[in-house]
C-alpha cells in the first residue's frame, strides 16, 4: 500500500514501519538544495540565511549519493503548510503525494520543486528531516539537512523573574528580543552590555548571543520588578513577591507542562527549547509531551526512545534551579506526566503489532475493542502514584467520561485549540476533583512564550505552590492541585476558602458559613473577576484597570454534597486566569 494516508476520515497507524525510531542512519545519501529566493525579498542580517517568514519563489531538492533504484523518498516538513495544487509542486522522474507534514516522492526522481515555499517565521536552524523506504521494507534516515534562517533587529529589552527566591537570591533573564512576527526570539548577533535597575539599585549585566542570564543577592523584601531601557523603550518585568505566600511556607514555580519538538510532531531541538525555557523564559520547570503516536509519522514509541528522552530529561534537571517532568501525549486528548524512572507501554500489545489496521478518531461514538484496550491501560497508569493525567479534549469524550480515571486529572484551561473551559463544567459537575493547568502545547519550539498572536491561548502557563523545587516536590503540589492556570500572564493569585488554599478540600456542614478571600497582584492591569460555583457566575466585579486587589465573598453551604468554587481573572488585554478550585464536603 501506499505510505501517506488516502483516507482521511480514518486513520492508519503503521506500526512494524515505525520508520522514524527504527530507521537506518546512513551517510553516502545526501539532500542538496538550492533557493531560489524573491527579488524583492530584503538581505539578511546574517550571511548564509533566509529571512523569518519569507516566501521563497522556489525551494530545489536533489538526492545525491547511493540513491536506491526504487522506492521512496519521504521528506519530513512540519512547519511548510503547503497545498498539493499541480503548479506548487512538481517533480522530475516520479510521482508524489503530500499529507502534512509528509512529502512522498516515488524513485526514481532527478528533482523536487516546491514554489512559494514558506520559510519559518522562527529564526535559528531548522533540520529537514528525510528518510528513504527501500523495497525490502528497510528505512534510511539520511543525514539531517539544516536550513538555517536568520535573525531580525531587537525591539526592546524584555526582562523576567523567577519566583525561586531559594539560597535569598533573584534570579533574572534579560532578553533582546525581536518583533512579535518574529515570535520574540532572541536576536543572536546582540551582544553588549546593558544596566537594568530593581529595588532602586542598577545591576550591569552582559548579553551573549541576545541573552543574559544571572542572579543576585535579593535587594529586598517584598514586591520588586525589575526594569530596562533599550531604543527608548522600557519595560518592566513580571512582578515577583517574596511575601505573597510566605504563610503557607511554599514557594511559587512557573512552567509549561506541554511542549512539543520535532522528537514527535514539532520542531525544534530539545535542548535549544530546554534552553529556551530556561533561559529565555525564566521558567523554573517543564514537560515535554512527545507524541507516543501521532496520525501521519507512525511514531510508536519503544523503551529506548524512552531511555533516550528521560537521559536528557535526567541531564537537564538541576533540584533548586531547574526541573523537567518526563511524559507524553495520547492522541491529542490527554497528557501524562511520570515522577518515576519506570517505563510504561501504554500502547502493548493492543498496538504494537506487526501488521497496519485501521483505527477511528475520538469524534466516534462508538469506540472499538482497541481504544477501549488502550483507555483501560491509560487509566491504570494514571492511577498509579507516581504518575498523573490532564485532559484538554474533554469535548471530544463526554459520552466516555465514566472511562476516565477518577480523582488524579488536571483540566487544562489554556489551550489555543478551542475556548477556555470547554468540557470543564461538564467534568467538575460529575463530580471529579480536579486541578486546573495551561501549557503552551507549543509546536514551534517555544515554550511558555508571551506571543500573542493567531494562537491566542498559546501562552498558557501552570503555577505550582511547592515546597521544593524538584520533581517529587512539584508531584506533591500537583496531587495537592495547588496550583492555577494562566494564559501566559505572570500574575500572582491567591485564592482560600475558609482558610484551605486552592485545590484543597473543606470539611463544611449545611448551612454553615463558607468564607472566599482572594488576593492577586502583578504587571498586567486587570479587568475584573468572577467566583464560580456549579458551573454559574456567583459574584461578577470589575476592578478598572488595578494590577492587585483583595476581595472577600461570603455565603453558606445548601445542602449540595461536593460542592465546588474557582476564580476567573480577567486581563485587559483579554487573558485570563483559573484558580484550581476549593471543594465543600460533608
Amino acid at each position: 500500500m501506499d505510505f501517506l494516508l488516502k483516507e482521511p476520515t480514518r486513520t492508519f497507524w503503521v506500526h512494524a514501519s515505525d520508520w522514524r525510531t527504527t530507521s537506518i542512519p546512513v551517510d553516502d545519501i545526501n539532500l542538496s538544495f538550492e533557493f531560489r529566493r524573491n527579488a524583492a525579498a530584503a538581505e539578511s542580517r546574517m550571511p548564509g540565511t533566509l529571512n523569518p517568514g519569507e516566501v521563497l519563489d522556489e525551494l530545489r531538492v536533489k538526492l545525491i549519493g547511493n540513491v536506491p533504484e526504487s522506492g521512496s523518498l519521504l521528506l519530513h516538513l512540519p512547519y511548510a503548510y503547503l497545498n498539493d495544487e499541480s503548479n506548487l509542486i512538481s517533480v522530475d522522474g516520479g510521482k508524489w503525494q503530500w499529507m502534512f507534514p509528509l512529502l512522498e516522492v516515488f524513485l526514481p526522481v532527478n528533482e523536487i520543486v516546491i514554489c512559494n515555499y514558506p520559510v519559518p517565521l522562527q529564526p535559528e536552524r531548522i533540520l529537514l528531516e528525510s528518510f528513504i523506504r527501500c523495497p525490502d521494507g528497510r528505512v534510511l534516515n539520511l543525514p539531517e539537512a539544516p536550513i538555517e534562517i536568520g535573525d531580525m533587529p531587537a525591539e526592546r529589552l524584555e526582562v523576567r523573574l523567577s519566583s525561586n527566591f531559594s539560597g535569598n537570591l533573584l534570579r533574572y533573564s534579560v532578553v533582546a528580543e525581536q518583533p512579535a512576527a518574529q515570535r520574540f526570539m532572541a536576536d543572536r548577533l546582540h551582544n553588549c552590555k546593558a544596566t537594568v535597575q530593581v529595588a532602586g539599585k542598577d545591576v550591569e549585566v552582559e548579553l551573549k548571543n541576545g541573552v543574559a542570564t544571572g542572579s543576585i543577592p535579593l535587594p529586598a523584601a517584598g514586591a520588586m520588578q525589575m526594569h530596562s531601557c533599550y531604543l527608548n523603550t522600557g519595560c518592566d518585568s513580571n512582578l515577583v513577591d517574596t511575601d505573597f505566600y510566605s504563610d503557607l511556607g511554599l514557594q511559587l514555580y512557573w512552567g509549561d507542562i506541554h511542549v512539543h519538538s520535532h522528537e514527535s510532531d514539532g520542531i525544534g531541538e530539545p535542548e535549544a527549547i530546554v534552553e529556551r525555557a530556561r533561559d529565555w523564559q525564566r521558567l523554573d520547570f517543564m514537560a515535554f509531551q512527545e507524541h507516543i503516536e501521532h496520525d501521519t509519522t507512525w511514531r510508536i514509541w519503544r523503551k529506548s526512545k524512552w531511555d533516550k528522552l528521560k537521559n536528557l530529561y535526567d541531564r537537564s534537571t538541576v533540584n533548586g534551579e531547574f526541573v523537567i517532568i518526563p511524559g507524553y501525549e495520547y492522541r491529542g486528548f490527554c497528557n501524562m506526566w511520570c515522577f518515576s524512572d519506570e517505563y510504561t507501554d501504554s500502547l502493548y500489545p493492543e498496538l504494537n503489532g506487526d501488521d497496519a489496521h485501521p483505527m477511528h478518531g475520538l469524534i466516534h461514538k462508538e469506540w472499538d475493542d482497541d481504544q477501549v484496550l488502550i483507555r483501560r491501560r491509560i487509566i491504570n497508569t494514571a492511577a498509579k502514584p507516581d504518575w498523573l493525567v490532564g485532559y484538554h479534549r474533554l469535548e471530544l469524550i463526554k459520552d466516555q467520561q465514566r472511562c476516565l480515571p477518577p480523582a488524579v486529572q488536571f483540566l487544562q484551561m489554556a489551550h489555543y485549540k478551542r475556548p477556555p473551559e470547554v468540557g470543564s463544567a461538564d467534568y467538575l459537575l460529575r463530580g471529579d476533583r480536579v486541578g486546573f493547568f495551561g501549557s503552551t502545547d507549543t509546536h514551534i519550539g517555544m515554550p511558555g512564550t508571551s506571543f500573542n498572536g493567531p494562537r491566542e491561548a498559546a501562552s498558557g502557563l501552570t503555577a505550582v505552590l511547592a515546597k521544593e523545587l524538584s520533581r517529587d516536590g512539584l508531584h506533591q503540589a500537583m496531587r495537592k492541585r495547588n496550583c492555577y492556570a494562566s494564559l501566559g500572564a505572570r500574575t500572582l493569585l491567591d485564592v482560600r476558602l475558609n482558610g484551605e488554599f486552592m485545590g484543597g478540600e473543606s470539611k463544611v456542614a449545611d448551612g454553615a458559613p463558607i468564607e472566599i478571600t482572594i488576593r492577586a497582584a502583578g504587571r498586567e492591569r486587570l479587568a475584573g473577576f468572577e467566583i464560580v460555583s456549579r458551573g454559574q457566575d456567583l459574584e461578577h466585579h470589575d476592578l478598572n484597570g488595578k494590577t492587585c486587589f483583595e476581595h472577600t465573598f461570603r455565603t453558606r453551604r445548601y445542602g449540595v454534597d461536593d460542592d465546588y468554587f474557582f476564580v476567573r481573572l480577567h486581563l485587559e488585554d483579554g487573558r485570563m486566569v483559573w484558580s484550581s478550585p476549593n471543594w465543600c464536603i460533608e
